[in-house]
């Protein structure tokens, strides 16, 4: 009876370690690597496109000097921001349309947006970067999602 007993009780041990095994393979192991690398790699594409992008030069004018431009409607808006817009387009066309980058990106002076968006929203996880841009009243927001 006592060998029955002990018998039992390093099945149950040897049930216990099995479960760990069996936990430290899933969990260890076959566990996808870590996705804090590409979502650094995100954010620093956010943050570099904004910045070159506002510090890009459109013949004398900067796209920064554009969108300000076009948020406090000066030098006619409208052409402005048709400037801004086709120049922003461009420039997201050859850079990460051709790499797939799913992205959006927007201007908005308060809620009200200044430039029409560019993209489509992201519809799960994003990364963003935000620019403001101050203006005699007020600012205006340029903003980037990148889609993961």
């Amino acid at each position: 009876m006592k060998a029955q007993m002990e018998i039992m009780g390093i099945a149950v041990v040897m049930i216990l370690v099995a479960f760990g095994v069996l936990f430290a393979v899933r969990y260890v192991f076959l566990e996808q690597p870590s996705s804090l690398g590409a979502e650094f790699d995100e954010q620093q594409l956010a943050r570099q496109m904004v910045t070159v992008l506002l510090r890009t030069s459109v013949g004398r004018e900067s796209i920064q000097s554009l969108i300000i431009q076009c948020a406090q409607g000066q030098n006619p808006p409208a052409v402005a921001c048709m400037d801004a817009q086709q120049h922003i387009s461009s420039i997201f066309s050859q850079t990460l349309d051709a790499w797939g980058v799913k992205y959006y990106f927007q201007v908005q002076r308060g809620n009200q947006p200044v430039i029409q968006a560019i993209g489509q929203s992201c519809p799960r996880a994003k990364t963003s970067a935000e620019q403001p841009l101050p203006l005699g009243e007020g600012t205006v927001r340029v903003v980037l999602e990148v889609c993961r």
